[in-house]
This record gives C-alpha cells, structure tokens and sequence, in this order.
C-alpha cells in the first residue's frame, strides 16, 4: 500500500521583461512577456492538491518440477485512486503571451484496477548454461500531471514475452534476450507548439534484442560489453495536431517511437586489486532516433560518453572518486519537435566529479 500527498502553490514570475502590444480593432492594448529575469516569486496564482492512492495485492510461487527446472508462477492486483483538485485566480495565456485573470476550479478524480498474470520458467541445459523464458501482463497508470491535463486518459496495458540464455562460468559470463511486448493505451506526448499534451495510442509494439557480458582477462581485470537493439512502431496512433484555430487528427500508424534509438550500446573495463584498490572506466553509445510522432527528423544521439571511477575498499571502509562526462563532450540528452516545426534541446550535464565515503558499521 502506497500513499502520496501534494500540496503545490503557483506564483507568477515577479521580474519579467514586456513588449506593450496594440491590436487592431476593438481589442485593447496588452502587456506580452518577451524574458523572465529572475525567479523571484510574484503573486499567487494558483493552488494544486494531488492525491494518489495504490492497493497491491500479489500471489507467487517457485517450485522445480525436475532438478533442472525451475518454474515461476504469480499473479497481481492493483487498485490505483487518484484525486486532482486546483484552484486558481489567474493563469498564464500561450495566445497572449502574458497573465490573464481567470479564476475557477477543477477536480478530477480517476480510478484504475488491474489484474496481472506472470509465468516464467528456467531450464538448465548444462552446468553454468540456462534458457529461460516468460510470459507477463502488466499495467501502467498515467502519472498525476498526465491525468490533470487529460481525464480521460486510459489504464496503460502490456503483454510481454521473453526468451532468452544465461551463462555463468568462472571467466565469462553473459545474458541475453529477445522480447515481444504489445502494449494498449500507451500514453504518447503530443507537443502542439509550447503546449504538452498526453494522449492514448490505440496500440503500439515493442522488440528487441538485449545482450550483456564480461570477461576476466586476468585475475582481477574484467572486460565488459552491452548492446541493445529496439524496434518501436505505433501500430494505431491518431495524432491532434493543432495549427492556429484549426484542429487536424493525423494518422501516425506504422511511425517508430521517438526517443527511442534502435542501437545502444556500452563498453567498460574494471580493475580490483587484492589491497583494495579498484578502478572502472566505461563508455556509452545512444544511437539516432526520431524527435518527434510524425518522424520527420533525426537526431544523431551521442557517441563514447565516458564515465570513470577510481577508489579503494577494505574492510568496512569504501573510498569512491567518480567522474562522469570525463571527457566533457557536449550532446543533449533528449531533443523534442513539436508539431509546429521548433526544436528544443535539453542539454547533458557537462563534466562532473563526486567523492563518495562509506563505512559500514
């Protein structure tokens, strides 16, 4: 059981930068916002109360039919409460560009209930060799922002299935995968100029394959690799496109997800000494990937984002030097376009160290 209580005041931005704009016609002259200048709060404007309520109840069971197999059966409940209320006295305008004053309120309430299978089994081929495979359902809730700017947003649901090996030696070891998952209701961003909304898909589906493994040189000195391929398509996705006053549903089937590359992959190698000292450097790849539902443009991802650690352990003390980005590349670690053509860029954390003490006592 699992409860979450938030209270959220909004305040406008207290020191801004405006453009006086005189239309023509009857309508009046307007202050619109060219620059925030500080984060200095301003007056109120609105106050926000989410309430979410989660319920889960699960059965599972283990039990080897032969001294080679191992079987996994489950079952689980859930029941999710969601309660949204707000009220306001003002809000900010995307047509004017400026506050505007509009008291009201809303409240949404939304429940969701869930019943999810899984049975999975292992089988050992030969010693330090297993294949296993599964087959799940599952759900997903939209988050409290999602449903606050859709009430009508469905119960995400996913089947997933998996085949796959496993090996464990005493230089090696691997683990790899392939999986099938389509999922109902998938909840898609749709960016409509400086607007985020959230919709339902009708259906999307989800393969790749997963493969993860490493190998001990020498005593102590272990080489690793990764590499992810991943093939996500809508298979039934309307997109509501807005352009000025003029509303359009625009067929997506057949489009690949964005954000998602269809290559990933990792390369690291790790050193632990038989004093303590230890040491690990690795190195990420994220491939190309759509920006945006209508797949209109790419962007080319980042190559070899190195991060390294170097520390030393024994006994009950563990002394951790770690930098992330060493090499300080700049790359975004996620690139948007919305429906009207604008590109934004979140850009990745620059070159960044952190000391990290453990004792255990």
């Amino acid at each position: 059981i699992r409860r979450d209580d938030q209270k959220t005041d909004y305040y406008k931005y207290a020191d801004l930068a405006t453009t006086t704009i005189d239309p023509p016609g009857p309508r009046p002259p307007y202050e619109r916002i060219d620059k925030v200048l500080s984060d200095t709060a301003g007056d109120h404007m609105e106050t926000q109360s989410r309430e979410a309520m989660l319920y889960g109840f699960y059965l599972q069971e283990s039990f080897s039919p032969t001294i080679k197999t191992m079987v996994d059966v489950g079952a689980r409940v859930d029941i999710i409460d969601f309660k949204i209320k707000s009220d306001w006295t003002s809000e900010y305008s995307w047509s004017t560009g400026g506050y505007v004053d509009t008291a009201g309120s809303s409240d949404v309430s939304k429940s969701y209930t869930a019943f999810s299978p899984r049975i999975g089994a292992n089988y050992e081929l030969f010693q330090g060799l297993n294949i296993f495979a599964s087959a799940s359902t599952g759900v997903q809730s939209p988050s409290e922002s999602e449903i606050n700017d859709n009430p009508n947003l469905k119960l995400v649901k996913t089947k997933s299935y998996e085949i796959g090996l496993k090996g464990r030696r005493k230089k090696w070891s691997f683990d790899t995968s392939y999986y099938y998952s389509p999922v109902k209701n998938e909840v898609i961003k749709v960016l409509n100029g400086s607007q985020t909304e959230y919709a339902n898909a009708g259906e999307t589906t989800k393969q790749g394959l997963e493969f993860a493994g490493s190998y001990a040189l020498v005593e102590g000195f272990k080489l690793g690799a990764s590499y992810t391929y991943s093939d996500y398509t809508f298979k039934e996705f309307s997109e509501t496109v807005r352009v000025g006053s003029v509303v359009s549903e625009i067929d997506r089937s057949g489009n690949r997800l964005p954000y998602v590359p269809r290559h990933q992959y990792s390369l690291s190698a790790a050193y632990r000494h038989p004093s303590g000292f230890k040491s690990k450097i690795q190195s990420f790849t994220w491939g190309a990937y759509y920006m945006d539902n209508a797949n209109t443009e790419k962007y080319k991802g980042y190559e070899f984002v190195t991060n390294f650690m170097i520390g030393f352990e024994k006994g009950k003390y563990d002394f951790s030097l770690l930098v992330d980005n060493l090499f300080d590349e700049r790359y975004a670690v996620e690139v948007t376009k919305n429906t009207s053509g604008e590109k934004d860029y979140s850009p990745a954390a620059p070159r960044s160290v952190m000391a990290r003490f453990t004792f255990k006592f």
